[in-house]
């Protein structure tokens, strides 16, 4: 049973908040204060003694996005340059920070008449936006980004996180699946980052810096991100090849993406001017309306409500991200809470847990085989309609044996999920889809034997056909109703050197495109094209693709960008390899090379250096050990770092489930691969650097490596996404 002195350390954390700027010397007891200059600062909410304090770090000089405007007096007795005032709310800010082009045309127009028409409606977008927009603003103007990016999720979503598109796109900036999981978008039985505020920021901001690389136009890129950037190159080829401007205004679109910027652009209008449109904007200071907390214990969503003292729904507003009633403290994700509300969720979380009551409510349990929903729900004193609702369990689609089920904890049994357990799925029935037929009866066919040939019951037959009885007659036309079944002629290679660099081989069918492809691989198309060096989205019959999908990762791309002076001969020499494979990869013809071109380096070469190696050292099997059990253990990092499995240590030790207590002893068993008594320095990890070149942003360099944008960003402590040719930059 947990207690106080799990939350209450002295001297140890509590709840880490990060607090948006402006900051404050103490954010959750002090009125916020008014800075002239932004700055950015991280504050770590310790609570110890009763007391919650906080401290806050100043940026020496305020970045280059939030420097005050200067204006010059022409004026022969002013010779000084006199600054701006603060910005006196976030709309102030984002109107200071407009960047692109503005656009003229009829669309705009008709898009600014259609939302001044109804206010009502402009007003609930602009009340729902309050509690986001500094937060984004704050991630825009850090990047040094037009400010008009903070009010697309106006056109994408009208600020509501928890919007989810017929096309399955999700969250505040409609991230579809596929292109969630390329910017590292986390999507599970419990979770979808999609609709997390913070992560889908994130990775929309870096995906607008892709697309901004790529076109170096802010309204093409906003063209991409509707319509995809595939599309918007070869629409801007064919506008070339017919000698017609490839601008946004004269590209040939379609209809949602030719509305798109006008939409974003009238929004822009009616918040840079909101008077002459009558329209009165809500009062969104420029303080941060949220911070975040991380939890230790696993807590209910319904109980982390009731400590903030806020309603249900407005909790799950501000973390749409959650899927299931309980938030897992074994994932790591932090959830959100009013800025105004933090100290008071402090105080009762502390008298809550000195009553012993329980955090969550909630368990897993794996179904076994022969099992129904039925049993299990009763088992758990729960309703089978409960246990649906519960797990999102989808109407006509079965659960598989060996899935995992979230079902409410007995009474007398509460422990935290564990991230073998958090980690596992829900095991659905494929779903079944339905296509109707034309049968002509032949000869000796009888009812039942034409539902036993197509899988269908003969009341269907009946019913569909209207007939009264069994008789049919030779050469009848029937009517069937049967089972969708996905034929797709996919051949597993697998690799002789690395299982996780397995593809598979797709041969191109008649009516198959890229993107229908990569729908049904979950993939993206960008990575189709990248991954099998397709300059267009033309596709022939019999044509095979190589498809990297979920757990195998492309092979490592190195790339050389020509430049004045460069010889193939020059080049395959440079990176240990020759002519022949060097043409052969980038499917030359010739030995002519332009500057700035791209060459594909082929796997095998040096262009990345290997800083340092592992050191192998052979060591007699060790005999058993054990291992003392220290604060932020859990079995799973215990296995992780003796290199046995949870589900050993858990046999090895007669352990029930995974509830851990700090200073008890485990048998490490003799197999594992590090010993208790082994120093494990003998082995030094292999680490990878590369030097930036000319075209390279984080997204390229992460996808060349198998590796998300996020990490990189962490392992090098950067603070936004730019990057300067010649920097070196650690990969693993």
């Amino acid at each position: 049973m947990a207690n106080a002195k799990d939350f209450i350390l002295k001297g140890g954390d509590l709840i880490e908040c990060d607090i948006q700027e402006p900051q404050i010397s103490s954010p959750f007891s002090m009125t916020f204060q008014r800075l002239s200059l932004l700055f950015s600062a991280t504050c770590v909410a310790l609570f110890g003694q009763g007391l919650l304090t906080s401290s806050a770090v100043f940026a020496e000089t305020p970045s280059e996005a939030t420097l005050p405007a200067m204006v010059a007096d022409d004026s022969p007795a002013a010779d000084y340059l006199e600054p701006l005032a603060a910005p006196s709310d976030v709309w102030e800010r984002i109107r200071r920070g407009f960047e692109m082009p503005v656009l003229q045309n009829a669309l705009v127009d008709k898009w600014v008449r259609h939302y001044t028409k109804d206010p009502n409606y402009l007003n609930r977008m602009f009340n729902r936006s309050g509690k986001y927009l500094y937060h984004i603003i704050e991630e825009v103007e850090a990047r040094g980004m037009p400010t008009e990016l903070a009010l697309l999720p106006f056109v994408e979503s009208a600020f509501q996180p928890e919007a989810l598109s017929h096309a399955k796109a999700a969250g505040l900036w409609q991230f579809m699946p596929a292109t969630g999981k390329v910017y590292s978008l986390e999507q599970n039985l419990w979770h979808d980052e999609r609709r997390d505020v913070m992560e889908s920021t994130r990775a929309a901001l870096d995906y607008f810096q892709y697309l901004h690389g790529l076109f170096h136009d802010w309204q093409l890129a906003l063209a991409a991100y509707n319509w995809g950037e595939g599309s918007v190159q070869r629409a801007i080829r064919r506008a070339k090849s017919a000698r017609r401007p490839t601008d946004y205004s004269h590209l040939k679109m379609p209809r949602e993406t030719a509305n798109y910027v006008p939409k974003l652009e009238a929004i822009k209008r009616i918040v840079a001017d909101p008077k002459r449109y009558g329209i009165e904007l809500p009062d969104v200071g420029n303080e941060p309306f949220f911070v975040t907390v991380s939890k230790p214990r696993d807590i209910d969503t319904e109980t982390a409500a009731k400590l903030a003292d806020m309603p249900l729904a407005d909790f799950k507003k501000l973390n749409p991200s959650f899927k299931l009633p309980v938030i897992v403290a074994a994932h790591n994700n932090n959830m959100l809470l009013p800025a105004d509300k933090l100290d008071g969720f402090v105080d009762s979380l502390a008298n809550w847990m000195e009553t012993g009551q329980p955090l969550s409510q909630w368990r897993t349990y794996k179904l076994k085989s022969g099992e129904t929903l039925g049993s299990v729900a009763k088992q758990f004193d729960m309703t089978e309609a409960e246990l649906l609702e519960v797990n999102k369990i989808p109407k006509g689609r079965k659960v598989l044996a060996n899935s995992t089920l979230l079902v409410k904890s007995p009474n007398d049994e509460h422990y935290d999920i564990g991230e073998d357990e958090a980690d596992a799925r829900l095991r659905l029935s494929p779903l079944t889809t339905w296509r109707r037929v034309t049968y002509r009866v032949r000869s000796g066919d009888t009812l039942g034997r034409i539902a036993h040939r197509w899988h269908i019951s003969t009341k269907s037959i009946r019913k569909d056909n209207r007939l009264r009885g069994d008789m049919l007659r030779v050469g009848q036309r029937l009517t069937l109703t049967v089972p969708q079944v996905e034929r797709m002629p996919v051949v597993a290679v697998k690799s002789r050197t690395d299982s996780k660099s397995a593809a598979q081989i797709y041969a191109v069918r008649k009516g198959d495109t890229l993107s229908s492809i990569a729908r049904r691989y979950g993939v993206s198309v960008a990575a189709l094209k990248q991954d099998n060096r397709l300059r267009s989205n033309a596709l022939k019959i019999g044509q095979r693709l190589r498809i990297y999908t979920k757990g195998t990762t492309a092979p490592h791309l190195n790339y050389h960008v020509v430049v004045a002076g460069d010889t193939l001969s020059g080049i395959a020499a440079k990176h240990h390899t020759t002519v022949v494979r060097l043409k052969r990869a980038n499917h030359l013809r010739g030995n002519q090379l332009r500057i700035g071109q791209r060459l594909e380096i082929p796997s095998g070469s040096g262009a990345v250096v290997k800083v340092a190696k592992a050191v192998e050292q052979s060591v007699p099997a060790p005999s058993a050990g054990d291992y003392r059990v220290q604060k932020g253990d859990s079995l799973y990092s215990i296995g992780q770092k003796f290199g046995v499995s949870v589900t050993k240590l858990r046999e090895v030790n007669g352990l029930s489930n995974n509830r851990l207590r700090i200073g008890q002893r485990l048998v490490i068993p003799a197999t594992a691969k590090v010993h208790p008594k082994q120093r494990v320095s003998s082995t030094v990890a292999t680490q990878t650097r590369y030097r930036v070149r000319k075209g390279d942003s984080l997204y390229v360099i992460a996808r060349r490596f198998g590796v998300s944008v996020s990490s990189l960003k962490k392992l090098n402590h950067l603070k936004s996404n730019n990057l300067k040719i010649g920097q070196t930059l650690r990969i693993k």
